[in-house]
């Protein structure tokens, strides 16, 4: 099964794939109304050509009649199921939406805590006596680092019950995700040690 995936950087009445299948919706509910119309004029017609008396109980014009009329039912029976199955297709990816796009919104949001500056700047007291500061050597901070990692996981989880809710094959990203983790258990490790020989 191919499914053409959310934009879940939007909200959902922004996302094309979610446009797609409100489409589908209204195509199925249009299919449903023509259908409709169709088995109204053929009982109309049956009516008008039976009070006629051109169409008499067990004839060959009879049976035809009923073939027909059932056969139209029967398209508005499938009309009627399509229908349904588009509305629910596409409140099922809304809902999904909704929820997927919060997530993507608290990753986002979490992307960019505490990595924007004021803008202020602050000036040392002027001192007759005022040691040197050194000049640190630029690293980059484990928290930031760790930051990183945690919102590459965050988001693979995400992926990753989408594609379980849409039985879609998640395999690839089960074992990015798994790399994922063995990298951060080992950052993890490395920031223990760390801490210990900075306390020792």
């Amino acid at each position: 099964m191919t499914t053409t995936p959310c934009a879940w950087s939007v909200d959902w009445n922004e996302c094309p794939n979610c446009a797609r299948l409100k489409k589908h919706v209204d195509d199925a509910h249009a299919a449903l109304l023509a259908a409709s119309e169709r088995v109204d004029q053929a009982y109309d017609e049956y009516r008008d050509v039976r009070d006629a008396g051109h169409v008499a109980f067990g004839t060959p014009s009879h049976r035809a009649w009923q073939a027909r009329l059932d056969n139209l039912e029967q398209q508005v029976d499938e009309a009627s199921a399509a229908s349904r199955a588009a509305i629910d297709e596409w409140g099922k990816s809304i809902r999904l939406h909704h929820r997927f796009h919060m997530a993507y919104t608290r990753i986002d949001a979490a992307g960019h805590v505490g990595h924007v500056g004021t803008g202020e700047t602050t000036s040392l007291p002027e001192t007759e006596e005022m040691e040197e500061v050194p000049t640190p050597t630029p690293l980059i901070r484990a928290d930031k680092l760790m930051g990183i990692l945690d919102r590459a996981e965050a988001a693979y989880k995400v992926s990753i019950g989408f594609c379980d809710l849409w039985d879609l094959d998640a395999s690839d990203l089960h074992a990015r995700l798994a790399t994922i983790q063995t990298i951060r258990t080992q950052f993890e490790r490395l920031i223990d040690e760390a801490k210990e020989n900075h306390h020792a």
